[in-house]
């Protein structure tokens, strides 16, 4: 069945369109009016963006879209927000990031495929707008995953008379075999989300791990008076998500994606990702001195050093701890991920710079890199 899609993108990313380098950031929302389902799915649609090939690693959790989105031409993997409904329509919205681009997407979209037009926009007294058409389809030859979802929320006795309430959501994707390199990604799966080895499907355990959570978070609070109930207001209340995703698959390797939230209290909820990026050939972890011989691990915060000058447009001669750094050198992330044309490194809020930066997505090019590379990634 279809359902009409609108959406806004915008994304922070070095594009070359052309053959010309065009550095941008990029937000992206999308607003699907579409029937109620309960399906829970994880597909991956690929297409054009114009003279851009897209891919869209998405997960379907109850009409609720969250994944990645990258392009062959600068494949940097942009996270995909979690939707949320309008509430005068059965709209939903997708978040990703922010900057001064955006893209309006139109057009007819189904759990198959989608067919438009997208409107290219830079905002400012000299904006220029573009319209490029729009194809994604869903792709079958990559990695194939069912998705299991769980939830659960409370709330505190009514005779403690407090509005504080508790909401726990979990996700995973989840290979469809027990066999072979399947059998390897449900260990690393197993791994991210601290399921025990023994478990051979995760549906029951997300299940039992939310309702315990809410019941742990009603336990743990339900003792307090009326005095403090009153006197604590709703800072009790804590919001938890934990999902699974792909954040990007090619030929030679994919990376698996935990994001993790926590509310418990304060101005804002923490979060992060856990990268995990593993060889579909040999089955192996894949450790930075798999990409960079010795002397290009040592060179590599200098590398890190000029792109992220880069995308904060930081002048060479100026420290970074005093342009919103809160570092003087970076370190490669333990976060590495690996694509067609290079290696990226993700740093959580804090790690790099201040909260409202978001997560931090510096990605070098093996063209960069390329007389520090092992053998195996020259091309």
């Amino acid at each position: 069945m279809k359902f009409a899609a609108r959406s806004i993108l915008r994304l922070t990313k070095y594009q070359t369109v052309k053959s010309c380098a065009l550095s941008f950031i990029f937000s992206l929302t999308l607003f699907f009016t579409m029937s109620q389902s309960s399906n829970n799915w994880y597909k991956v649609y690929t297409g054009n963006i114009g003279s851009l090939s897209a891919t869209f690693h998405l997960i379907n959790s109850n009409n609720s879209y969250s994944g990645y989105v990258s392009f062959a031409q600068n494949p940097w993997p942009m996270q995909i927000y979690n939707s949320q409904k309008m509430n005068d329509s059965d709209s939903l919205t997708m978040y990703s990031a922010s900057g001064p681009l955006s893209l309006t997407l139109t057009g007819m979209f189904n759990n198959d495929s989608f067919n438009g037009t997208i409107l290219l926009e830079k905002p400012g007294s000299n904006a220029k707008k573009s319209s490029f058409h729009v194809t994604i389809e869903n792709d079958k030859k990559f990695t194939p995953f069912k998705y299991f979802t769980a939830s659960d929320s409370a709330n505190l006795l009514p005779q403690i008379k407090n509005e504080s309430v508790f909401n726990y959501k979990t996700g995973t994707i989840w290979p469809l075999t027990n066999a072979g390199f399947d059998l390897v990604l449900k260990n690393k799966i197993k791994q991210l989300l601290h399921i025990p080895s023994t478990i051979n499907d995760p549906k029951n355990w997300l299940e039992n791990k939310s309702r315990k959570s809410a019941e742990r978070w009603k336990k743990q609070n339900n003792k307090i008076t009326e005095k403090e109930a009153s006197e604590m207001g709703s800072s009790l209340s804590e919001d938890e998500e934990t999902f699974v995703n792909v954040m990007y698959e090619n030929a030679n390797y994919i990376t698996l994606a935990e994001f993790n939230y926590s509310f418990t209290g304060g101005a804002h909820g923490n979060y992060g990702t856990t990268l995990v990026t593993i060889n579909k050939k040999n089955s192996r972890t894949m450790q930075l001195s798999d990409v960079l011989n010795t002397k290009g691990i040592s060179r590599l915060p200098a590398f890190l050093d000029k792109v992220a000058r880069k995308q904060y447009e930081v002048e060479n001669n100026k420290p970074l701890d005093q342009n919103d750094f809160f570092v003087k050198k970076i370190v490669p992330s333990r976060n590495m991920y690996i694509t067609d044309t290079g290696i990226g490194f993700l740093y959580t809020p804090y790690e790099l710079r201040a909260y409202v930066d978001g997560e931090i997505n510096l990605f070098v090019p093996f063209t960069e890199l390329n007389s520090y590379l092992q053998t195996s990634f020259k091309h």
